[in-house]
């Protein structure tokens, strides 16, 4: 079929740019990926006319890529902005097609797929999309493909160890393959080794393929290498040795893999992006306590009178991370909650990660500590670090979720306020109510500043004007239970210079620290000011 450049930028719509404009009526040949050109090699053939898709390509490669292309002839190059860099140059007879963030690649695979180069094919075989020979969208026939080539039994997981696909295997039993396929995400011994042994971090963050030579249950030997959009993990591809040892180029082969991957794994992202968008605005609603909550409760699957209970979860770390980085989060908690077989509807709130569980009838708040500790206790791909979470106490009833929600938030930030190494990854909101009713108080104080009694102030003044300590004193005195003994040996003071420095406290305040009430409303205030100036 004929097309032309102003046909491609037409298709490609208002959500790109470009660096040249080339004839509207220059006509078009077959959509290639960056790969098929085979950047590395210099032999192969031209491609005259054709519009290339960057999927994958770097900042630092698009450069090398445009030169290649422009060698060979191509009309254009379509690639991802650089965001916060200027575009390379393009070369002379060849644009640059620059697509902005909102604008996926599977959109443009869907904009174009009708121009894409395709194999040959035998005499009624039907015409189905592909994407690197293989029948895009389809992982099952990816990971047969996969394992055909590289020459071992293939497994297919996203960016959060859960598997998507999986090749055909009729050889030796492999423990850690069986419960990989069985639990439909990597066994938790796997993800420990890879962990200790530090090729968790590689997958992280390199393209690296990670020779396996030993592992869980007497492991075969693996391959295993990340899928990789940019600086985007989309997902992890793993090649075992099957009843033959694996080939001297199978490392290669399985990065080559890995790469022809990468459309298919963002058709895959793209496909069930809309659908989480959808559930993410109702439980968004059911936490929230608005709308119609039987409606949004029977579409989530969640049962009326279900007996439920809200867990929250974030970062140790006030870490800076992209929406995808917190999906993967999002995914990891209903991942956690679907292998230990409770319902559970999950979505993102800001900072946190909020589940809606399901109590079985034969569990209850000592099930529900142990499903929050595996999830902080798990490694995420996306964190350096872990997660630190809490839940609510039981309830029934949909419209109660609501205050469910505002107990967990309360003891989320409770636990983060503490010491992070000494205190526990997850809490329920009782262990720590009686924090959570401390920084209810003080935002209180903090908001009505007119409350600071005029006393306090007279200390803070007499301090700064006479460098002498009444506040520090006054407070150390309170926290200590007003035991003037402990009070003095935190100070390092005489128990005699104690007492005198509390009667000119009096003296100079006009506070009545005999009243226990005014002892309470000064510690509440002390602790209020220190919050605030650290």
């Amino acid at each position: 079929m004929d097309w032309t450049m102003d046909d491609l930028l037409t298709r490609l719509g208002v959500g790109v740019e470009y660096t040249e404009r080339a004839e509207p009526s220059t006509r078009l040949g077959p959509v290639v990926l960056a790969d098929d050109l085979d950047v590395d090699t210099s032999d192969v053939g031209d491609a005259p006319s054709a519009v290339v898709l960057a999927i994958g390509v770097g900042k630092d490669a698009l450069a090398t890529l445009l030169e290649i292309a422009a060698e060979r002839q191509c009309a254009a190059v379509v690639a991802r902005h650089p965001d916060g860099d200027s575009p390379p140059n393009s070369p002379n007879g060849c644009t640059l097609i620059l697509l902005r963030r909102n604008v996926s690649w599977v959109t443009v695979l869907d904009a174009l797929g009708q121009h894409a180069a395709r194999p040959a094919r035998s005499p009624g075989t039907p015409d189905t999309p592909s994407v690197g020979g293989l029948p895009q969208g389809d992982l099952f026939a990816l990971a047969e493909g996969f394992a055909e080539r590289v020459g071992g039994p293939v497994i297919i997981e996203d960016a959060n160890f859960q598997v998507l696909s999986y090749s055909s295997f009729s050889g030796p039993t492999d423990v850690g393959r069986d419960r990989a396929i069985l639990g439909r995400r990597m066994p938790i011994e796997w993800l420990e080794h890879l962990d200790q042994s530090g090729a968790l971090d590689r997958l992280r963050t390199t393209e690296d393929v990670i020779d396996v030579v030993a592992g869980p249950w007497q492991a075969r030997r693996r391959l295993i290498t990340a899928m990789r959009s940019g600086s985007r993990l989309l997902g992890i591809l793993w090649v075992a040795e099957g009843e033959t040892p694996l080939s001297t180029d199978a490392p290669a082969l399985l990065r080559e893999a890995a790469d022809i991957a990468v459309p298919h794994m963002l058709r895959h992202y793209d496909n069930h992006q809309e659908e989480r968008r959808g559930r993410g605005q109702l439980v968004r609603a059911l936490l929230d306590g608005r709308g119609q909550l039987h409606r949004h409760a029977d579409e989530l699957g969640i049962a009326r009178t279900a007996t439920t209970a809200v867990l929250g979860f974030t970062p140790d770390a006030d870490l800076d991370m992209t929406d995808d980085a917190w999906d993967r989060i999002t995914d990891h908690v209903a991942l956690t909650c679907a292998a230990f077989r409770w319902h559970a509807a999950v979505s993102r709130q800001g900072r946190t990660v909020f589940a809606i569980v399901e109590v079985p009838p034969d569990s209850n708040e000592e099930g529900v500590r142990r499903l929050g500790g595996e999830i902080v206790g798990r490694v995420i791909p996306v964190l350096q670090g872990r997660l630190r979470g809490a839940t609510s106490s039981l309830g029934r009833g949909l419209g109660a979720i609501h205050g469910r929600r505002r107990e967990t938030e309360d003891a989320l930030g409770a636990l983060l306020d503490g010491d992070s190494t000494q205190s526990p990854r997850f809490v329920h909101a009782d262990a720590v109510r009686p924090i959570a009713v401390l920084r209810e108080v003080i935002q209180v104080l903090d908001e009505r500043g007119d409350l600071w009694l005029p006393g306090l102030q007279t200390l803070v003044d007499e301090d700064a004007a006479r460098n002498t300590e009444f506040l520090l004193t006054l407070r150390t005195w309170l926290q200590a239970s007003s035991n003037s003994s402990e009070a003095s040996r935190q100070l390092n003071l005489h128990p005699t210079t104690l007492r005198y420095r509390l009667a000119r406290i009096k003296e100079i305040s006009g506070l009545d620290l005999d009243d226990p009430r005014v002892r309470l409303v000064c510690e509440l205030l002390l602790v209020a000011r220190e919050r605030n100036t650290r």
